[in-house]
Order: structure tokens, then sequence, then C-alpha cells
């Protein structure tokens, strides 16, 4: 007969099941903790999805790049333009390894892509290594091969940043089933006692921070991906997108566009001297006012961050060319309004190149290269320059790279060389000296302008060896010279910021065997303000090997009276501009006579350059003023040429002509005087 079930069995088995639940209770709240920190591990690692952004961002950046080498011809764009290049292809080989290997060999189409795209890639890097040396058609080969590479990319990007949101809503999901478990489970052991109810609470909260966290890391994703950082503006790839978009609709709806190009003048000297926080809070506050001031006049309008200080504003229709300009006028006037930032109140002004959709469909797909090739101009023609854009820009450009390949070859041919003016001594008439003028000759015996091709060098840094070059045919040509007067050359700011001008220097007085006391540097105010402590430590460094140093174009910049207190100077040079109003402006008269007696205090000589009339001669000699130089006397001639230019003035009768004006009289034997050689003036 079977025992009877009592209450201690009961209990017995009511204790089994409740242990046996409890265990099964702890394994599956263990499997639960362990499945939902595997998927918290998933949702916080977004390698593929980060690493597919940062390559459309780094081929960007790179198409950038090649593409403002393009337009300015700079070889410091063309450094930046392989270092993106490097940058991309570093990216291409983590690409090939890793978390996003895995990514590519779950999809044969995507394996091949890649592979077909790391080729394009290399197939640049001879191109991207040699871009100074490219032609034009060469470079746009370039930006061609770029832009194909650049969609394949994008593909891949786009492919893996949707993997990654579709694996991060499969893990949102997954949590959210562990979520019902836990409740489940709650329930059941509820009766088992508050402290397994306060436990199960604190993970189902934990779960669900980790569920906002991966609502609020995808939204971030998603926004970073078209947004600048810093801004919060739209970025180049949003950019893009609106702007192609508006450019498939104009046939539509019949609309016009423009795209404004805005640089910001000065921004570098605040974000070195104020601090790059400072240079921060610039940027956001000039991001917000553009954003204000264009969403005002039509919601559609979009401003971007391109990176840097340079911003560009899609306008949707933008009115009459005259509404553009006014507008492009009251940006500048916003943004020209004081700034506060951690550093305390800045101002800034800006830049604006422009362009506007046209009949021409191919022109409008380029619309924003028009606008960035118009801002470069508008950089050259100085701050606040606002500039429209026009076909000729292109051409200019594509003849500044033939100028910049010609003048290489010049360089290395010997086809510049100098040109030398007489300068006078107004009082005596004796020939005290020549300057020499920088002259270009083709192999074909044309001649290019000093005007045209001395920026060229200046802006790509070949001015260091035409300087150079200046430099050495003056101490040398000085032996040859009809009189024994010293030389002087004239420094740009590339070379006076060179850490090797002093021993160059030296070294070409050691190599020509001129006499330091023979020659004399020549710099600008403007080489001066580029680097105040800089250049007047250099200066003092080359007056200690025993040069003279001159201050040439005196009168035009903005502290010229600072510079005689900071430095002990041996000459000042009148600009020119002040002696052809000598005539008919009293004012340029005072001016000369204030030089010349402030000059006489200090005692420093002063030479009066561009005397081209007798008038001018006798006004000069009236005012104090006893070096001067010009047509009036000699026009430049080569070195060959240069004593009959001597003779020539020898012959000039002494004495004053039959209408009273000044004449000059040249002795053909002086006491060693001051000479000026300027190799880049005009």
């Amino acid at each position: 007969m079977p025992k009877p079930v009592t209450a201690i069995d009961w209990v017995r088995w009511f204790g089994i099941v409740v242990v046996l639940f409890l265990g099964i209770a702890a394994a599956a709240f263990t499997y639960v903790i362990d499945s939902s920190d595997n998927a918290l591990d998933q949702v916080l690692r977004y390698d593929v999805a980060w690493s597919g952004a940062g390559g459309r961002l780094e081929m960007a950046r790179l198409q950038k790049d090649v593409a403002r080498f393009a337009l300015t011809g700079d070889p410091a764009d063309a450094k930046q333009a392989r270092l993106s290049y490097q940058i991309l292809v570093g990216r291409m080989r983590t690409w090939g390894a890793g978390a996003f290997r895995e990514f590519l060999d779950t999809s044969p189409r995507l394996r091949v892509l890649f592979d077909e795209l790391f080729v394009k890639i290399e197939s640049l890097e001879h191109d991207l290594n040699t871009l100074e040396k490219l032609g034009p058609q060469a470079l746009e080969v370039v930006l061609t091969g770029l832009g194909s590479a650049s969609e394949s990319l994008t593909r891949i990007g786009t492919n893996a940043y949707s993997t990654s949101l579709a694996q991060a809503e499969g893990i949102r999901e997954t949590l959210q089933e562990r979520q019902i478990i836990q409740r489940v489970l709650i329930a059941g052991l509820f009766l088992t006692g508050l402290a397994l109810l306060v436990l199960t609470g604190v993970q189902n909260r934990s779960l669900g921070r980790a569920n906002q966290r991966l609502r609020d890391n995808g939204k971030r994703l998603a926004f970073l991906a078209n947004h600048d950082a810093l801004t919060t503006l739209p970025n180049r790839t949003a950019f893009d997108q609106a702007m192609n978009a508006a450019v498939e609709r104009l046939p539509v709806e019949s609309t016009h566009l423009a795209v404004l190009a805005i640089d910001l003048d000065g921004f570098k000297a605040i974000n070195d001297t104020l601090s790059h926080a400072a240079g921060d809070g610039l940027l956001i506050s000039v991001a917000n006012r553009l954003s204000a001031e264009v969403s005002a006049w039509n919601p559609s309008n979009v401003v971007s961050r391109f990176g840097g200080d340079e911003f560009m504003v899609l306008l949707h229709e933008p009115g009459e060319k005259q509404q553009l300009v006014d507008r492009a006028n009251h940006i500048r006037q916003t943004l020209r309004a004081p700034h506060m930032v951690s550093a305390g109140t800045v101002t800034i002004d800006a830049s604006v190149g422009w362009a506007m959709s046209c009949d021409d469909d191919h022109e409008n797909a380029r619309l924003q290269l028009n606008a960035d090739l118009a801002l470069n101009h508008a950089k050259v023609s100085g701050r606040g320059s606002i500039v429209a854009y026009a076909p000729q820009m292109r051409a200019i450009l594509a003849h500044r790279n033939r100028m910049e390949v010609d003048l290489d070859e010049a360089i290395k041919a010997g086809d510049i060389i100098p040109f030398y003016q007489l300068q006078v001594d107004l009082g005596t008439g004796r020939v005290i000296g020549v300057e020499a003028l920088a002259r270009w000759r083709r192999a074909t015996g044309d001649w290019v302008s000093p005007g045209e091709f001395i920026p060229i060098a200046e802006s790509t840094g070949q001015i260091v060896e035409v300087g150079r070059l200046m430099l050495e045919a003056a101490c040398r040509d000085a032996h040859s010279f009809p009189l024994d007067v010293p030389v002087s050359v004239n420094l740009s700011v590339v070379q006076l910021m060179r850490d090797d001008v002093v021993s160059t220097v030296s070294d070409l007085l050691t190599a020509t065997r001129l006499p330091p006391h023979r020659l004399r540097l020549e710099v600008t105010e403007s080489v001066v303000m580029a680097d105040v402590e800089r250049s007047l430590a250099m200066l003092s460094r080359l007056k200690a090997l025993g040069v003279s140093i001159s201050l040439d174009d005196f009168g035009t910049g903005y502290s010229a009276l600072a510079y005689l207190r900071s430095f002990a100077w041996d000459e000042l040079k009148i600009d020119r501009s002040f002696v052809q109003g000598i005539g008919d402006d009293p004012q340029s008269l005072a001016i000369v006579k204030t030089v010349v007696a402030l000059a006489s205090e200090l005692e420093i000589s002063v030479v009066a350059e561009g005397i081209e009339s007798h008038p001018q001669h006798h006004l000069l000699r009236q005012a104090g003023c006893m070096i001067g130089q010009g047509y009036l006397y000699s026009k430049p001639v080569p070195l060959p040429d240069l004593e009959a230019a001597f003779r020539k003035i020898d012959q000039l009768d002494d004495g004053t002509t039959n209408n009273g004006q000044a004449a000059t009289v040249i002795e053909t034997r002086a006491p060693a005087c001051t000479a000026a050689i300027t190799g880049f003036s005009a």
C-alpha cells in the first residue's frame, strides 16, 4: 500500500521545485546578462561604420586638395595632396584586414569592388607624387580618376554604414527580447524575495540605458556623417548632395542658383596668437551668423563648412547679379561685427567669390569649383574683396600654371638676368650707383614682364632661387662696373624668413670676392611686416657681415616710423608714387620734404625713384633729396651696354638748360658711394 503524501513531503517537493526554479532562473538570468553584455559591446562598436565614413572623408579631402592645387598651383597644396593620398592609402590597407575585411568577405561583389578601388588608387600614386610637373590636362585626368574612385569608395562606405545600422537594429531587437524574458523572470521570482526583484530591476534599468545609448549613438553617427563636428553646419558631403539635387532640378523648376565661397581674412593670425580655443569660438560665431542670415533669405539655402576657415553657401533664387553682390556685401558686414570668444573680442573680415547658374549645364555642374576659383582671385585682390566668377579665370589659371613651368625652366637655363639703371647725385650730377632690375627673356626672344613673373615666383617659392641668382649676378657684375661703387640686392620675404639667408650672402661674397662694404641689401616694409621680430633679427645678423641695409618703398606701409626707431637703416628709398605726383600734388612734395628732413636727422641717406622729367629733378633737389634715379637719366640696360650708358650721361652739358630746367651733370670718376640693385623691381 503506497505511503501517504504528507505536508512535509509537499514542503520538500516545493523546496526542490523552488531550488530547481531558482537554479534555472539563475542560469537563465546569467545567460540574459551575458547576452545583454555581448549585445552592449556590439552596440558600442562602430568599427566598420566609422572606418567607412573615414575613408569617404579622406577621399573627399584628397579631391579637395588636388582641386585646390589645380586652381592655385601652390606647392604647399601639392604637398598637402600627397599627404592626404598617403592617409587614404593607409585607410585602404586597414580595410583589407580585421573587421572591415570580414565585412567585405560577406559579399563577393563588394570584395571585387574594393580590389578594383585599391588598384585605381594605387595607379594615381605617380601622378600625385609629381603634381607640380603635370599640365592642366593631366590634372584633369587625375581629378577624373579620383572622382571615379570616390564613387566606388562611397558605395563601399555606404554599404558599411547600412550594414552597421542593420546590425545595430538587430541588437536593439535582441535587447528588447531580453527585457521581456527578464520581466517574466521577475514575475516568477517575485515571491522568492524582494532582493531578487531589486536586482532584476537594476538590471532592467541598465538595459534601458543601453538601449537609449544605442539610439543616441545611431542618431549621432547619422548626424556626424553629414555635419561638421565643431560648427554643426552641413559638411562637404551634405553640401555636395544638396548642390547636385538643386542642379538636377534647374531645368524643371526654371530657377537660379548661386554659390558663395567665403574665406576669413586673417583667421590664421587669430588662431595662432589667441589660441585654438579662440579660433574655434570664432568659427562657431561665424557659422551661427551665416546660418541666421542665409536662412532668413530662403529656408532652402545651405551653409556649409568645408574645413579650416572656408565656408560655402548655396543660395536658391539669389536674384539679379547686383542683388547677389549686395548680399555678399551684407554677409561681409555681418561677419565684421565684433565676435566674443574666450580670449576677448575679435573682428574678422572675409573674402568672397561667387558664381551664378546659367544656361550652360556643364558650368552649372561646376558652380562650386567656379566659386572657389573666384575666391582665389578675391584673396589675391586684397582683404575683403568680392569677386564674381568669369570664364577667363580658367584661362588665367592655365596660363599661370604654364608660367610656373616655364619659370622653372628659365631659372635652370639662366634666362633671368639683371638689367641696370643708373643712379645720380642730384646736387653734383655724379653717377653714384646703379639699380639692377630682373628681366626674363624667353628662348623665343619674347620678354616677360617682371610684374607678371615675380608674383608667381613669390607664391611658388621660386623667388628663393631667383633671388640667389640675382644676388650672385650683382656681386659678380659689380667688378666690371665703370665706377667702383657698392651694389645692393632686394631680399624677398621668403628669403628673409629662411634660416640660411645669412650663410648664403656670406658664401656668395666669398665666392665672388666682393668686399662686404660694397653690398647693400634692400627690403620693403611689407617684407618686415611679415614677421617684425624675426625680420629685424635677420637684418641685424646680415649687417654684422659688413653689408648695408636699405628700406625700400618708404612711406607706402603702415608703420614705417616704428621701423626707423627699431633698426639702424643705412638708406631710405622714397616710393615712385610720391615722385610722380610731386609737381601737381602739394601733399606729395610735403611728404618728400618730411622724409628728407627726418632722414637727415637720423643720418640716413635718401634715394628718390622714378624721376622722369626735369621739373621733378628740380623740385626734388630743392626739397633736399640728393640721390635720384629714373628714365630721365637712363633706361635699364644689360651689363654689356652699361658702360655706354655711363658715356652717354657724361656727354650731357654742365649747368642748366636754356629754359632753366635742371640738367644732369655726370662725372665719370666719382668716389665710392651708394648704388641700389633691386633684384625684383619692375
